[in-house]
């Protein structure tokens, strides 16, 4: 199938814009959080736990998530798991404890466990 007829096709080019806002958000997210966690620690260290801590899901739940992920409905699942990673972003600058933005980080990655095989 050839990309000009891709961009044809309504449905994809809606995904297409929903994955690049997504995925913008996404990177936007994570710059702000080692930025957040940076202010309030004041340490290199505390945002280099920050990033470990973002792979510790998919080390511990990640071939769960994914057998999970499958037997839903795909797009309900990535349109959930969106809207749950975007409540989890919103609700970050109100809490000014670098646990609670710890374990928010937690949670938003456990919600990306979900979304990627979804996806």
């Amino acid at each position: 199938m050839s990309v000009r007829r891709l961009l044809n096709t309504r449905g994809y080019r809606r995904l297409l814009v929903a994955q690049v806002v997504s995925g913008s958000g996404d990177w936007f997210a994570t710059v702000a959080l080692l930025a957040l966690v940076y202010e309030i620690s004041g340490s290199a260290m505390a945002v280099g736990g920050m990033l470990a801590l973002r792979l510790m899901p998919g080390a511990i739940a990640g071939p769960i998530a994914a057998r999970l992920a499958h037997r839903w409905d795909r797009r309900k699942t990535m349109v959930a798991m969106d809207f749950a990673r975007a409540g989890i972003v919103m609700a970050v600058p109100l809490v000014h404890e670098l646990a609670w933005v710890l374990g928010w980080v937690f949670a938003m990655e456990m919600a990306t466990l979900i979304y990627l095989p979804a996806r």
